[in-house]
């Protein structure tokens, strides 16, 4: 499973592509790289791509709830005072289903300022989030871009 943070010109984006079999010890690591910046990243939107190998498989329900308690752990400070957009791209149908659960779970939180939406296209993500067209070719272009270009990755 890998998880990569890529650099973009847009300063206030987390754009983070997942791929292969998710577990739920990934997002553990992943939230515990949101908690030691102090919250930086928390306050930023996120483009969150799913690739088409990605495998959501082993996040039942009960794996989503806890990862969002710690994910509202982890934000609290910076949910404070702003709105944050996250958008979900899913390029793996067969996993829709978990993303939509997801965004149920968030959506169903009270006192979460985020906005969630879900897209089939980097493209519509990116106008959704308000990216400029050249911060989204970018984006393009990292999905495409070899492993070199990953910033940060967590891989098991």
């Amino acid at each position: 499973m890998t998880i990569a943070t890529l650099p973009t010109r847009a300063a206030s984006l987390n754009y983070m592509s997942f791929s292969g079999r998710i577990e739920p010890a990934d997002f553990n690591d992943l939230l515990t790289l949101y908690a030691s910046d102090g919250g930086v990243r928390a306050r930023h939107d996120k483009l969150l791509v799913f690739q088409p190998d990605v495998d959501l498989s082993a996040l039942t329900d009960d794996v989503l709830a806890s990862i969002l308690t710690r994910l509202l752990t982890v934000t609290s400070q910076a949910r404070k005072s702003l709105i944050v957009r996250t958008a979900l791209v899913c390029l793996a149908p067969a996993q829709s289903a978990v993303l939509d659960r997801w965004r149920t779970l968030v959506d169903g939180q009270r006192g979460m300022l985020t906005e969630i939406a879900a897209f089939d296209a980097v493209q519509s993500a990116a106008v959704w989030i308000g990216l400029t067209a050249d911060e989204t070719d970018d984006i393009v272009q990292h999905q495409t871009a070899p492993a070199a270009v990953v910033v940060a990755a967590i891989a098991r």
